[in-house]
């Protein structure tokens, strides 16, 4: 200790010798900064702290240090950034001395009690040596947050000698002070702040943890161009106060911006009364364009929660430097409208200034709409019905919801001293609004109206099966400039910039692709190139010949990658012999993607329960904490075996495999998802070949299960469930009257009752959304790309029973990735532990017309009952509540044992046109106490709860000597007898939970007509 005190003394007595004739030149200001430069991250909107606890007077060191905070106030669990500055100040030699090794350091930044460092460089060791010019400042950063609003301690800045111990002389050179706040500082208040507290960083009460607070952002970065960014982003746990945004390009903070734009459909999608103040655009400054592409993330500001779908890149940003290649970027898309729309709205004003007006959806009216805006007959934008509008509210009978207005203010640029036209319509619909379009009176300003004097052209380019082929426009005319816009199209892509790169097609032949350049104030012009795709090979052909029969036993050895394929001249599908042969790939060879989620773990293992495969569901049930041979339970959810393999990522095992120039063959015997290694007593046989655009499959499911409890009720299958590719997120059924090609209904806006209410629309990239039920009239549901309106469709006509479902940020992300969208067909089955089930299951790729038309040349699904037990081994779909049967296989007649009183005997879920029968036969005994039973139905689209209070049954008399007597139910007579009917069946009059020990029902057919004594 003396040692050091003599040190400091002989220190101090040099620099106060050295300094008496320089005070002037290094009285520096605590708050300058240095000449020409600004303090490092210096945020927009937040005042930075910057302090020198000691002068050069004081102490001359020839080193200024300095620390900076990113905020001047913080709630626990908020991210902040404070920063170190060292800086060798530019003083000759000469006019004052320094002791030798002056210019190098040891720094210790001493954190308070309640603070977390959670990134940066060591607070506790920040060391270097300075020099001139090469090394005269270096910067050091330290990023975390506070557990507790405790104001103990303070930041402070400490320095030593660069040989510095924990025993060494350190001098404070800086400090923030803590101080507990009440609430976070307004603008006014931080311009108010005593000087006293102008070192101190202020501490905001009752937050919640960084952790929790981060994982409840919610947002969505919507699009990203050379011009502007835009999106939304909110904090569920403070619904009435907008967020702040950070704002990186390629990797570089260069903004924080606040997501205060009203945003009246992310305030319903929340629930928010009188506040929508979520939205955000900024508009990219021009110092920003550097002739590149600009990847642009958005987070939530001083955290790292980034916002769904970002990032997002740009095309290339005209700027000074040499442009580089462009790349491929997927434009902004926006949505169809849906497909049962009924419009109403009006135009109630324009004028040079602005124009306004309303905007409703009558059959989704507590949403809100987009609106196209027309100038002169060329579409000016596209905006929002974000302005409340109670009277339109009143008058359409909505009540909590009334965001039905837009304004629009028209640019200077389209004001020159000439009248205009404003059209609006229904964005990317037909619809007019009503008193639209509307003429102003002369517009007095100084914009310029284009001339238009420009044309578009492309070359036809010669390309290899599959490899890159680059697309490029020419303009020609006075007009060509960068205003103008170019938008490639065709074959399932949609690319924007006057030259594209993209994946030829897999097939040989001529494509056409169509480039559309559009200039403001302009018609679009357009061109056509075609690519002549050769050298694409042909599957080559395999022995022997297919055996005879529609469904053989192959035997093939395997593909090195197990990865067999099917291709003709439209499709491509791939089975994965790894992965218990689950389809890993459809491809549609007109577009050349894979729409198919085959999801790849981190550790590079495939998934086994995406792709496209059969799951049986059995009992006991979830939740039940059923296991097998004492195996640990990983996941509850009962008897499940998977065809692709377990939770604990083990694949099923291939039991046989062939292949033939037009077919494939797998047979798999599934294990059990919530086991490792568990085998399940199912074997499943699927026999694949392509016809057109069609993937035809034949299943077949094969019991042997030693339990032969019989169970009293059902669980719903996937048969399959298909896990797609994420840009296929878009659902369309149909549930108007079957074959009559009935408008499609948009699935993602349908609310689901189960889950509060929550559409797939307000999934907006959580984990999962989902699986909802969807019942549907024709046999299918479709899975669409949004911006191109092409995909999959499954069709399945055993059963029109289905369920959607959403996975991670959908529109982005690899086939591979987490990412996924979710349909499959959810039929309620009992599986018999000696059962044989048979399936024809089709996917359908191609356009949403071509789909349909394709559709429609498919084997349909019945219209009216016509079900014969009597000789069968099957129940043809039919299954019970609350009742078991005989088993597999069925025989002469269902055997059906009631357990209580609940029973029900239901229908398979189809779409039943109610006005072409009305009467229901039914050739039945019982042998139970009741007199009479009731025969009730629900509606495609209906919920159970919402038939039971409509009063959808009839009753009918019943004849208890245990013998057969045909019933003849007329379900014409109820006045809810119409529409289309998903499914029917027959009950107790007054259900209960008494059980029905000794009760029996014997079935031999149902039917729409009388079928005599079958």
């Amino acid at each position: 200790m003396r040692l050091k005190t003599l040190l400091r003394k002989k220190r101090t007595y040099t620099y106060a010798l050295a300094c008496l004739g320089f005070i002037t030149l290094l009285s520096f200001s605590s708050r300058d900064n240095p000449p020409g430069e600004n303090p490092p991250k210096r945020l927009t909107g937040q005042r930075s702290l910057s302090y020198l606890t000691q002068n050069a007077i004081s102490n001359p060191d020839p080193i200024r240090f300095r620390l900076f905070c990113n905020k001047r106030s913080v709630r626990p669990g908020e991210l902040l950034e404070l920063t170190v500055t060292a800086e060798l100040l530019d003083v000759s030699p000469n006019l004052l001395f320094f002791l030798p090794g002056a210019s190098s350091y040891k720094l210790k930044l001493l954190l308070p009690p309640n603070f977390v460092q959670t990134e940066g460089d060591p607070a506790d060791n920040l060391v270097a040596d300075l020099s001139r010019p090469a090394n005269q400042r270096v910067n050091y950063r330290i990023v975390g947050y506070f557990t507790s609003t405790a104001s103990t301690g303070a930041f402070r800045l400490l320095r030593s000698h660069k040989q510095a111990d924990d025993q060494s002389l350190y001098v404070e050179k800086a400090a923030i002070r803590l101080k507990q706040s009440s609430e976070r500082l307004t603008v006014a208040e931080k311009a108010g702040v005593a000087q006293s507290d102008a070192e101190t960083l202020f501490i905001v009460a009752d937050a919640p943890t960084h952790a929790a607070r981060a994982a409840a952002y919610r947002g969505w970065l919507e699009f990203a161009n050379c011009n502007t960014i835009g999106g939304w982003a909110a904090d569920p746990a403070n619904l009435r106060q907008s967020v702040n945004l950070d704002v990186y390009f390629n990797d570089r903070l260069v903004a924080t911006i606040p997501a205060n734009q009203g945003r009246g459909d992310v305030a319903a999608a929340f629930g928010a009364d009188g506040f929508d103040r979520y939205g955000f655009r900024w508009d990219i400054p021009e110092s920003l364009k550097t002739n590149r592409v600009i990847k642009v993330a958005v987070k939530i500001a001083g955290t790292s929660v980034e916002l769904s779908q970002s990032p997002l890149t740009t095309p290339v940003c005209t700027g000074t430097d040499t442009p580089p290649e462009p790349p491929v970027v997927d434009p902004p898309v926006t949505d169809p409208p849906p497909a049962n729309a009924s419009y109403r709205g009006h135009l109630d004003g324009a004028d040079c200034d602005g124009i306004g007006g309303w905007l409703a959806n009558v059959n989704d009216s507590r949403k809100p709409q987009q609106v196209d805006i027309f100038v002169n007959g060329v579409k000016a934008t596209t905006i929002s019905t974000d302005w409340s509008r109670p009277d339109v509210a009143n008058a359409l009978g909505v009540s909590g919801f009334d965001k039905f207005g837009f304004r629009w203010i028209i640019p200077a640029s389209y004001r020159n001293n000439a009248p205009l036209t404003i059209s609006v319509r229904a964005a990317n619909a037909n619809f007019q609004l009503s008193e639209s379009p509307k003429t102003t009176a002369s517009c007095p300003g100084s914009g310029t109206t284009a001339t238009c004097n420009f044309t578009v052209s492309a070359s036809p380019v010669e390309a290899s099966c599959g490899g890159n082929v680059r697309l490029s426009a020419t303009c020609s005319g006075n007009d060509c400039s960068d205003q103008i816009a170019y938008n490639w199209t065709g074959n399932g892509i949609s690319q924007s910039g006057q030259s594209i790169t993209l994946t030829a097609p897999a097939t040989n032949g001529s494509y056409q692709y169509t480039v559309s350049a559009s200039r403001p104030g302009c018609a679009p012009k357009t061109a056509t190139a075609t690519v002549n795709v050769s050298n694409c090979p042909t599957v080559p052909p395999v022995e022997p010949p297919p055996p005879t029969g529609d469904y053989p036993i192959l035997s093939s050895p395997p593909p090195a990658d197990k990865r067999p394929f099917l291709q003709n001249e439209r499709v491509r599908v791939a089975i994965d012999l790894g992965v218990g042969g689950v389809i890993r790939e459809i491809t549609d060879l007109q577009v050349g993607e894979n729409m198919i989620n085959c999801k790849i773990e981190g550790n590079g293992q495939r998934d086994p329960g995406r792709d496209d495969q059969i799951s049986l569901y059995g009992f006991p049930s979830d939740g039940s904490g059923w296991t097998q041979n004492g195996k640990p339970l990983l996941a509850d959810i009962g008897y499940n075996p998977v065809q692709g393999g377990s939770v604990a990522g083990e694949y099923s095992p291939v039991l046989g495999y062939g292949r033939t120039n037009s077919m494939l063959y797998c047979k798999t015997r599934g294990l059990h998802w919530g086991m490792s290694n568990e085998l399940g007593d199912y074997v499943v046989e699927q026999w694949i070949r392509l016809e057109g655009n069609v993937v035809k499959r034949h299943v077949r499911i094969t019991g042997n299960r030693p339990d032969q409890t019989q169970f009293n009720d059902v669980r719903q299958q996937e048969l399959p469930c298909i896990y797609t590719n994420s840009a296929y997120y878009q659902y369309y059924v149909v549930q108007g009257t079957p074959y009559t090609n009935a408008p499609l209904i948009d699935v993602n806006a349908i609310p689901n009752p189960g889950n509060g209410g929550v559409s797939l629309s307000q999934h907006n990239g959580s984990p999962q959304t989902g699986p909802y039920d969807i019942d549907a009239s024709e046999p299918w549901i479709m899975a669409v790309r949004p911006n191109t309106n092409r995909g999959l469709a499954l069709h399945t006509p055993f059963s029109h029973e289905f369920k959607v479902a959403a996975f991670g940020p959908l529109g982005s992300g690899p086939a591979e990735s987490a990412n996924a969208g979710y349909i499959s067909n959810g039929m309620s089955l009992r599986l018999d532990h000696n059962g044989v089930y048979e399936f024809d299951i089709n996917v359908v790729v191609g356009t949403v017309g071509e789909m349909r038309n394709t559709i429609n040349s498919l084997p349909r699904s019945e219209t009216k009952p016509n079900y014969v037990f009597a000789g069968n081994a099957t129940r043809h779909g039919f299954y019970y509540r609350k009742a078991y049967d005989q088993g597999f296989p069925v025989g002469n007649e269902l055997v059906i044992t009631p357990t209580d009183r609940r029973f029900r005997l239901l229908s398979p879920r189809k779409g039943y046109k109610a006005a072409d029968f009305g009467v229901i036969y039914v050739r039945m005994r019982t042998n139970i106490p009741e007199t009479q039973m009731k025969l009730d139905w629900r509606k495609v689209g209906q919920k159970e709860a919402e038939a039971e209070t409509t009063g959808q049954f009839v009753t009918f008399s019943v004849i208890n000597d245990n013998q057969y007597h045909t019933y003849a139910i007329p379900v014409r007579n109820s006045p809810h007898w119409n529409g289309i009917i998903n499914d029917f069946g027959i009950r107790y009059l007054n259900p209960n939970e008494t059980r029905t020990n000794g009760q029996q029902f014997g079935v031999r057919w149902i039917s729409a007509t009388d079928l005599g004594d079958k």
